[in-house]
């Protein structure tokens, strides 16, 4: 009770919390950064969607609690994400979870951030360290003069380590900066505790020498199992070096991310398991080469249609079709169903292990801690028609990448047999319909076009975008 009194009583001190809630400006992006000006006053904005769950958790449990005020330092600002200039503005700003947080001071450098739901106590705490953060951060030289600086020679260790972190948090290319600091650093450093914190505080470059000396640093701990936090890391550093392999469109990096991620998952799936059957042992490693090779040809489909290599992404789309068109639609259905019989059998193992770990205290309230809540778990639905739903993704995505990549009429041709049979797989979403009606525009089949895009406005209800579609294939200005 003395401890809670205390923070309550810290958090009065520090945050003036006067049961007041807080209030977002209601203008827009030009009026918030003049009233940031007149008002001398860092800008908080919180990025959202509507479709966004935790978005909506943080909202009412916190910006909308008449129980906090967060004092007068920033201006409060909120952002859709995916509605008008918060498109623009999240583009700008490399937006790319929800809810995001972030912390924008007057000269538009961003200098602190957060990321996804977080309870009242830790949205609390993250306003108060933004704050010291902020009041230290203006004592600084801008983001571009700290550049010139460091370009110029200052390699002081700790300036240099600020304009990295710096750099990260405004989503700029860092990298390079950040491994020249490693390098310098001496042995006995790089190999303490503080080394390996700084190895794990931001997505590193899998071409980079802290790379290399990250997956040793896995690998040494590989009998102790890695833990999640390294594991998350090095998720995070492939997802960090396949982004700028597309930016900088550099193949090289691209397929070394690639074999971080085969490492990777490696490590994660084993492939061997103790105390198993042969038979068991073989459909395990079937099952899992096949995972792994569909989550590398799903960074393949990424970055061939970024870089916009249409020669690399047909290959790829051929050779990834090749058993889906090589079927029947029968055969497909069939092979759907016996993986649903399959699905029903595992479903039951795992609803009885799941009632076992309810009765057990503890994994509950472990559960718990994590915020998942584990009697909805064992609600959910069984999963069915997987086979199906893979294939009409497979068939629907590589024709939109056929229509964003190419122009010749073969390949379009494919594209649209390619939709037709997605469509006899499930009961068909107007998206497909609006996908092939743009192939056949794009083929001169205007007509046709037509025609197909008015089945999608039927389907989508007369959706916006749809329409103007529509009305553009009418005028020929599509």
């Amino acid at each position: 009770m003395k401890k809670a009194l205390l923070i309550f009583l810290f958090l009065s001190f520090h945050l003036h919390i006067f049961g007041q809630g807080i209030t977002f400006f209601k203008g827009n992006w030009e009026e918030l950064i003049l009233k940031s000006k007149q008002e001398n006053k860092a800008i908080f904005i919180d990025f959202y969607t509507e479709w966004c769950g935790p978005c909506k958790r943080l909202d009412k449990e916190f910006f909308q609690n008449n129980d906090i005020k967060i004092g007068n330092d920033f201006l409060f600002y909120k952002l859709d994400a995916e509605k008008g200039e918060g498109i623009t503005i999240a583009e700008r700003f490399k937006i790319d979870s929800y809810p995001t947080g972030i912390f924008l001071a007057q000269n538009n450098e961003v200098f602190y951030r957060t990321n996804g739901f977080r309870s009242t106590e830790v949205s609390l705490f993250e306003f108060e360290k933004a704050k010291s953060l902020y009041i230290d951060f203006e004592q600084k030289l801008g983001l571009e003069a700290s550049e010139k600086k460091y370009l110029a020679g200052n390699l002081d260790s700790a300036f240099v380590l600020d304009l990295v972190r710096r750099k990260a948090r405004n989503k700029q290319e860092y990298s390079k900066i950040f491994d020249g600091f490693w390098t310098r650093l001496s042995d006995n450093t790089r190999n303490s505790m503080n080394g390996e914190k700084l190895l794990i505080e931001f997505p590193l470059s899998v071409d980079s020498q802290a790379f290399n000396d990250f997956e040793k640093l896995c690998k040494k701990q590989y009998l102790l199992k890695i833990d999640r936090q390294l594991r998350l890391h090095w998720r995070n550093s492939i997802k960090y070096s396949i982004r700028k392999a597309t930016i900088e469109k550099d193949s090289i990096l691209f397929e070394r991310s690639l074999l971080a991620e085969v490492s990777l998952y490696d490590f994660e799936h084993p492939s061997f398991y103790p105390n198993s059957t042969l038979e068991v042992h073989i459909k395990a490693r079937d099952f899992s080469e096949k995972t792994k090779n569909d989550m590398i040809d799903t960074h393949r489909y990424s970055y061939y249609l970024a870089s916009k290599d249409s020669i690399k992404f047909m290959a790829l789309a051929e050779r990834v079709l090749a058993p889906i068109l090589s079927k029947s639609v029968k055969e497909i259905l069939d092979d759907n169903e016996k993986e649903n019989i399959d699905f029903i059998e595992k479903n039951k193992k795992i609803t009885a292990m799941m009632e076992g770990l309810k009765k057990n205290t503890k994994t509950k309230e472990a559960f718990q801690k994590s915020g998942i809540n584990i009697d909805e778990l064992t609600k959910t639905s069984i999963l069915k028609d997987l086979m199906v739903e893979s294939y009409f993704d497979f068939l629907f995505n590589y024709a939109k990448g056929v229509y964003q990549l190419k122009n010749d009429k073969m390949a379009l041709s494919n594209a649209i047999r390619w939709l037709d049979k997605s469509q006899l797989l499930r009961s068909p979403v107007y998206s497909l319909f609006s996908l092939k009606s743009k192939l056949l525009y794009k083929m001169g089949m205007i007509a046709d076009a037509i025609k197909t895009q008015k089945v999608a406005v039927k389907m989508s209800d007369n959706d916006t975008d749809e329409v103007e579609i529509l009305n553009k294939m009418k005028k020929r200005q599509f």
